[in-house]
């Protein structure tokens, strides 16, 4: 069986200066990759390369080959954390005071669009929404993101002067509104 090395080399760049460069071959195809250290940049020493092309060659260059397959997804599985981490810290939090505006409530409980609400259910809807925001204000909950499932129990305890009915359509709306939102998990 062939075993697969890698060719470190240099190349010179304007920006960086020399950087280096992995070549290697894997399945009769060549490949040739710029080494990057884990914020990105070109690595410019020989000691670094050695370190990212070693990381880069050892599941390939495992001969049991279930072994070898079992490597290359435990890469790809921490690559794809890696990336979810990445959107996530990089997405926009949704401030709780502006999800009414940018997600309006327009449609019932089971999301049918068959036919609009009617204007007083809708007044009723941003009614219920904005016991919501309020609490959130006096709790110090800026962004939708950060609504906990203990945020949401607290909310639902606070409600004890309600009836049970309306205390279910608050909390329906509150849903619904994270729903539209697109925030996972809900914490309603």
């Amino acid at each position: 069986m062939r075993t697969t090395k890698g060719m470190l080399f240099t190349r010179p760049t304007k920006k960086h200066g020399p950087v280096y460069c992995l070549f290697y071959q894997t399945g009769g195809r060549r490949k040739k990759i710029t080494l990057r250290d884990d914020a990105g940049k070109p690595i410019t020493n020989q000691r670094d390369a050695q370190k990212a092309a070693d990381r880069i060659l050892q599941p390939i260059t495992i001969k049991n080959e279930v072994d070898r397959r079992k490597a290359v997804a435990s890469q790809y599985k921490d690559a794809m954390e890696t990336a979810r981490e990445y959107e996530e810290s990089t997405k926009p939090k949704t401030p709780i005071a502006a999800m009414w505006e940018r997600h309006p409530w327009d449609a019932n409980t089971r999301g049918a669009s068959e036919r609009r609400l009617a204007d007083t259910t809708i007044r009723d809807n941003r009614q219920q929404w904005s016991k919501f925001v309020e609490w959130a204000e006096g709790h110090r909950v800026i962004f939708a993101e950060d609504v906990s499932h203990d945020h949401a129990k607290a909310f639902r305890d606070s409600l004890t002067k309600l009836s049970g009915d309306r205390v279910n359509k608050i909390i329906i709306c509150a849903k619904v509104m994270y729903e539209l939102a697109g925030i996972s998990p809900n914490p309603f």
